[in-house]
């Protein structure tokens, strides 16, 4: 992938950034019955906000018969799960906002709204978190 980072003298806008993913699939000894592709592709471009203690985000990601090992199911073509599942292609817009508050040089508190929205299917799914972000680089255990 790439990665740009645009820094900003804007009272509003700290930094613009600009992410593209490109991904490969390649399954050399494929089981039709349980991946019924052997290979595919998909590109993901993010473009990202930086606003004061906020992170606004906006994606679209465009799979066509791509499966990821580790990836999340949501973006593959087909769920080893759910078999009966296939989407030869996979449209997925995704927004997100996170916000993070610096609470001491060690913590900081976080709260993250995410949103996907499949295209082909007309379906719109969310999650949501609050997260507390611990720096373990300012701990010294001695062992």
């Amino acid at each position: 992938g790439i990665m740009m980072n645009w820094k900003l003298n804007n009272r509003i806008i700290n930094s613009v950034d600009f992410d593209a993913y490109i991904l490969g699939y390649f399954d050399k000894h494929t089981d039709k019955e349980l991946r019924p592709y052997d290979q595919g592709w998909a590109i993901y471009p993010v473009v990202k906000l930086n606003i004061k203690d906020f992170r606004v985000m906006a994606g679209y990601y465009h799979g066509h018969k791509f499966y990821s090992n580790d990836g999340d199911p949501l973006f593959g073509s087909f769920n080893l799960l759910y078999p009966e599942e296939l989407h030869k292609t996979r449209q997925l817009l995704t927004p997100k906002i996170s916000y993070f508050k610096q609470i001491h040089p060690a913590f900081s508190l976080g709260a993250q709204v995410e949103g996907y929205y499949d295209m082909k299917l007309k379906n719109f799914d969310y999650s949501f978190g609050v997260n507390l972000r611990v720096n373990t680089q300012l701990f010294s255990i001695g062992l």
